[in-house]
């Protein structure tokens, strides 16, 4: 098959789903398709046939979820327009073969398609905080002061959700390491302060009452 099929195809449309269907209804539309499709049961019906090869290729991609995003990412570059230098959206360059190939050795549909041109996002960050046990069960918000990769120093602030546990991670998006396709993400690592009386363990918290 044509590299420019993944872009021309719409797989969505061929499985009968909508492109926001999760996994499970992906899943659960195909297993009805190929049991209504299946040769055992079309007996030698070629229209039928050819259906049933592509609703099972359809499946294939969509059921991959890094094939599903590059696939979702491909048609809406061609079809916005951006695309990296030399693309042709007519098709032209493209190697024919199998399917597989499609992906590289690396199973990534831009490496093939686009010569390994892809625009990467910058870095993931990690940092860490410290907070008082009554703000771990209560929740609290965080000011930080970073300088990602020796940039300017900028103030981020984030709420720091009510029952956090001690190793916890919070994730800020778009506060990493910046990069061609935008900027990575920061996680912050939180540790909390134990307290003299208090403690947690799982969903319950403990009191240590000294004996007089």
């Amino acid at each position: 098959m044509a590299a420019k099929d993944l872009y021309e195809k719409d797989y969505y449309q061929i499985l009968g789903v909508s492109k926001g269907a999760d996994s499970a209804a992906i899943k659960k539309q195909y297993r009805k398709l190929a049991r209504e499709l299946h040769p055992d049961k079309t007996k030698g019906d070629k229209k039928l046939e050819d259906r049933f090869k592509a609703v099972s290729e359809a499946y294939d991609i969509l059921s991959d979820d890094k094939k599903r995003r590059e696939y979702d990412e491909v048609r809406e570059a061609v079809k916005s327009g951006r695309v990296p230098p030399g693309f042709n959206g007519g098709g032209q360059g493209f190697n024919s073969g199998d399917f597989s190939d499609l992906f590289g050795p690396g199973g990534d549909i831009f490496s093939t398609l686009f010569g390994g041109a892809r625009q990467r996002h910058g870095a993931d960050l990690q940092t860490e905080a410290s907070i008082g046990f009554k703000e771990s069960i209560y929740g609290t918000e965080l000011n930080l002061r970073l300088s990602p990769n020796g940039s300017t120093p900028a103030n981020i602030t984030t709420r720091v959700p009510a029952g956090i546990k001690d190793g916890a991670k919070i994730k800020i998006k778009g506060r990493g390491a910046p990069g061609a396709a935008g900027p990575g993400d920061l996680y912050v690592l939180i540790h909390v302060t134990p307290h003299p009386i208090f403690s947690r363990k799982d969903e319950n918290i403990h009191v240590t009452l000294p004996i007089t």
